[in-house]
C-alpha cells in the first residue's frame, strides 16, 4: 500500500471503561468487553497501517485511569501543522484530558494553545477540509462560538492563513 501522507493519533486503551455516561452511546448499565475492546482497538491500528498511513500511539500512565473517553483523540485538539489548538471540553469528565494531551504535544515538538474560558470540542466538532485551507468548526451545545477567533489567531502561525467556517449544531449528540 502507498503511504497516505499523515499520521493518525491513537491512545492505547489500556484503563478504557464506561463509569459515567456523557452522550447516547455510553452506559453504565453496559459495561466494556476490556479484553474485547483491547482486540477492535489492536485491529483498528492494523487497518490503517495496512491503509498506508502511520499510526502514533500515546501511551497511558495512571493520570489517564479515570479518564476513558481520552482513548477519542481527534477530541483532543485542533492540529495545524506544529501547533494544536487543545480542546476545553464542556462535561467536567473531560477537562482533566486536556494536561495529558498538553505534555503528550509538548514532548512531540508541538506548540500548544489552551483557553480554558472558551468551551471547544477540538475535532469532535471541526474538520479540515481543501488540504487545510478551510476548517469547518461546528458551533453548539459542546463548542463555543467565541472560540472560532482565538482558534485561527493562534493557528495561523507564520502568515500561512486558512478560512474558518462556523456551522450551527444543533443536535446535542
Amino acid at each position: 500500500m502507498t503511504d497516505v501522507g499523515f499520521r493518525i493519533l491513537m491512545f492505547r486503551p489500556t484503563y478504557f471503561k464506561v463509569f459515567y455516561a456523557i452522550n447516547p452511546w455510553m452506559s453504565v448499565n453496559n459495561p466494556v468487553d476490556e479484553a474485547k475492546a483491547v482486540k477492535q482497538w489492536e485491529k483498528l491500528k492494523e487497518t490503517i497501517e495496512k491503509c498506508g498511513a502511520r499510526t502514533v500511539v500515546m501511551e497511558p500512565d495512571e493520570s489517564a485511569k479515570n479518564l476513558p473517553d481520552i482513548v477519542f483523540t481527534a477530541n483532543a485538539g485542533i492540529v495545524r501543522e506544529n501547533r494544536v489548538y487543545l480542546a476545553n471540553f464542556t462535561h467536567e469528565q473531560r477537562k482533566p484530558e486536556w494536561k495529558i494531551n498538553d505534555k503528550w504535544f509538548k514532548e512531540n515538538g508541538f506548540t500548544t494553545f489552551f483557553n480554558p474560558n472558551i468551551p471547544h470540542e477540538g475535532t469532535g466538532d471541526a474538520l479540515w477540509i481543501n488540504k487545510g485551507k478551510v476548517l469547518i468548526a461546528g458551533i453548539g451545545p459542546r463548542s463555543d462560538i467565541r472560540a472560532i477567533d482565538d482558534i485561527h489567531k493562534k493557528l495561523r502561525g507564520n502568515g500561512e492563513d486558512f478560512m474558518v467556517l462556523a456551522v450551527k449544531l444543533i443536535d446535542p449528540r
